[in-house]
């Protein structure tokens, strides 16, 4: 449209007859074709540069994201500390309510609920959907063909080892619903937390099986000990 514009101004005001549209000289024709065939390249140029612009700050952004999840989990030293930096982070790039669940140590077959500093309710119907994503490793809630009518995405944390919980971002409303990019940014950022959580899981049954050895090696040393001091008596009396 600008093209057009363009020439048919150049006709209009420097074309003879003056500030009119017809052509007096049929050469103009070919000019006015040149021209609008340069406007119309220039603005398709112009705007595939625009396109990829906007494409690099989007990649940019998550770039960010992720970048600043690593960087506060570096700093984390438990796993209370770890669901915290991994909801908030969440929180801050998806804008929406985050719900982390793992499983539950104190119950089986359930997912216990982290919600960080936010003020979330969770029904069951939710506590339901994340079962049925850890269970089946498969994203499901809102935007999806399973359980479409959830007020939450639920992506899956899963790693080479198997599955340690589940990611919730809660997107109540249909005009809040995520874009593909946030989608793509949810999976990658889904796979960095679930690769830090199993991370201090590790480090947490390592540092119980230590404490477990150490433990162990202490009471196996205090029974030498009272043996070297009592003799066969210690085991008679003790019942040993």
């Amino acid at each position: 449209m600008v093209s057009v514009a363009g020439v048919l101004a150049f006709d209009f005001f420097f074309v003879r007859p003056y500030f009119s549209f017809s052509v007096s000289d049929t050469q103009y024709i070919f000019t006015f074709l040149v021209l609008i065939l340069v406007g119309f390249v220039i603005s398709y140029l112009t705007a595939m540069v625009r396109r990829q612009t906007e494409a690099a700050k989007v990649r940019e952004r998550e770039t960010y994201a992720l970048f600043s999840l690593g960087r506060d989990l570096a700093v984390s030293n438990d796993l209370e500390s770890y669901m915290l930096v991994i909801i908030n982070r969440a929180r801050e790039t998806f804008g929406h309510h985050v719900i982390a669940f793992l499983p539950d140590p104190e119950k089986k077959n359930t997912l216990k609920p982290y919600l960080g500093t936010q003020d979330v309710n969770i029904d069951e119907n939710e506590r339901s959907a994340a079962i049925w994503a850890f269970e089946h490793q498969k994203i499901v809630g809102s935007g999806t063909d399973t359980l479409p009518n959830s007020k939450a995405r639920f992506v899956p944390l899963v790693t080479a080892r198997g599955k340690v919980g589940v990611l919730a971002i809660l997107v109540p409303d249909e005009k809040d619903k995520l874009t593909i990019g946030q989608e793509r940014l949810l999976e990658a950022y889904a796979n960095l937390a679930a690769v830090a959580i199993e991370s201090i899981l590790l480090n947490e049954e390592s540092h119980n099986a230590q404490i477990l050895q150490d433990t162990e090696k202490l009471q196996t040393a205090l029974l030498n000990s009272f043996h070297m001091i009592y003799g066969p008596h210690w085991y008679r009396l003790s019942g040993c």
